[in-house]
């Protein structure tokens, strides 16, 4: 007899993996313990330091990486993970550890780059980089078709200094990960220690993840941008072309 925790249905119905067996009252092993592999699920390890947390949770992602048709992707913010990809018991287990993580600029679409900027899309320099996205695979490229662009200058100066803050927090490379490389068998241990921390991600392309040390920079930046592109239309007499909502242009690639 064993238990599927996760399934109401036997383990012939998916893939799982083997975590344990139950431990009966006098201590001696029961029934044999597995974990369901086959669906989504929100799982929680609790314990004493020391009582294993972080093995019970190493020897979920070693069968994850053991099974078909499973990409585990693990963020790993205490450098807990590093030998996950030795060899455990005489089995190899396939994991990749990348201690420095970036990932490709092309791998946000126009939406995420806005959310993660704190951009409005319906706003000028909102708008250019909704555009840059679309037709750019880094930075620079970025950056050189909204200098290009049809809009104003207060637009287009406050579309590249938010790109420029992007490059700085060293998480976006051109020869960063991507879905492609995060899409294997093998468990890909994101290694996130230390004060500088370096950021890796995977999520829908609706969806966005934030630091809150970046979000509060962020912030920061869009207030001083803002004031900035208020002051010079001011000082110049050109307050509708500086509160233009949109980038001049057909319209043709205007986010909905």
């Amino acid at each position: 007899m064993s238990f599927v925790l996760g399934r109401e249905a036997s383990r012939d119905a998916g893939i799982d993996g083997r975590i344990g067996h139950y431990r009966a009252l006098d201590g001696s092993e029961g029934a044999p313990l597995f974990l369901d592999l086959d669906g989504p699920h929100a799982m929680l390890i609790v314990g004493k330091r020391g009582y294993g947390k972080s093995f019970t949770l190493g020897v979920v992602a070693e069968e994850l990486a053991r099974s078909d048709g499973v990409a585990p992707v693990l963020i790993d913010p205490m450098g807990v993970f590093e030998t996950l990809a030795t060899t455990a018991n005489d089995v190899p287990v396939p994991a990749t550890v990348i201690d420095e993580p970036t990932v490709t600029p092309d791998s946000l679409d126009p939406r995420s780059w806005c959310s993660v900027l704190g951009l409005s899309p319906m706003s000028g320099a909102g708008g250019l980089v909704w555009r840059a996205a679309t037709e750019s695979e880094t930075i620079a490229e970025m950056q050189s078709q909204i200098g290009a662009a049809e809009a104003s200058k207060a637009d287009r100066r406050a579309a590249i200094n938010h790109l420029e803050m992007a490059a700085g927090w060293d998480v976006l490379d051109a020869d960063g990960l991507d879905a492609t490389a995060l899409a294997g068998g093998e468990v890909t241990v994101v290694d996130i220690r230390g004060k500088s921390i370096k950021l890796g991600f995977t999520f829908p392309a609706d969806a966005s993840v934030l630091r809150r040390e970046i979000h509060e920079r962020i912030q920061e930046e869009n207030r001083a941008a803002s004031s900035g592109a208020e002051a010079f239309a001011a000082a110049f007499g050109q307050s509708g072309d500086a509160a233009d909502p949109e980038p001049k242009g057909d319209g043709s690639d205007k986010p909905e």
